[in-house]
């Protein structure tokens, strides 16, 4: 036999369930929109067009745009509608009420696993706008490729010194 208390309160915990999702997601879809309401008067652009905005000095087309795509999902702010000169405090900012449950708190996290480098490195109050972080991960390239350069010149260098220990 069914014991129908166990059965009520089944179906009762399942619509609460149900319920509470469904808030979370009008909630959520409420937060996204406020947040793009921001950029109602902004015209997209494509990557190109933001390239030429930006003007990186080291970013290949490629890197750039692998960038722009890391600052756009931390952020949820579509790329084509950031600016260089936007904050992270002010038009890329979280939603108030929602700092917590945003993306750009482990936007320095993803960078420094993206182009090597500590935290510290890509911190958002640091580098208030998209153009000062994406200058913040050139130097980041850069200080690899340095490195990089370091070591190969120290491996084309031993040979010789070991050349030289064995003549008499």
């Amino acid at each position: 036999m069914i014991d129908h208390g166990i059965a009520v309160k089944s179906i009762v915990g399942f619509l609460a369930f149900v319920a509470i999702v469904t808030l979370l997601l009008y909630a959520t879809r409420q937060m996204r929109r406020s947040k793009l309401r921001r950029f109602r008067d902004r015209k997209s652009l494509d990557d190109h067009q933001l390239m030429q905005l930006f003007v990186p000095r080291r970013l290949s087309y490629q890197q750039f745009t692998r960038f722009l795509v890391v600052v756009e999902r931390a952020s949820e702010i579509p790329r084509g509608l950031m600016r260089p000169t936007d904050r992270f405090d002010t038009e890329l900012a979280p939603v108030q009420g929602w700092e917590f449950d945003d993306g750009l708190i482990f936007l320095p996290k993803v960078l420094s696993r993206q182009y090597g480098g500590r935290l510290e490195d890509y911190d958002i109050t640091a580098h208030p706008t998209a153009r000062d972080l994406m200058i913040a991960v050139e130097r980041q390239l850069a200080a690899l490729e340095f490195k990089d350069n370091q070591s190969a010149m120290s491996i084309q260098t031993e040979p010789e010194a070991n050349a030289d220990q064995l003549e008499p």
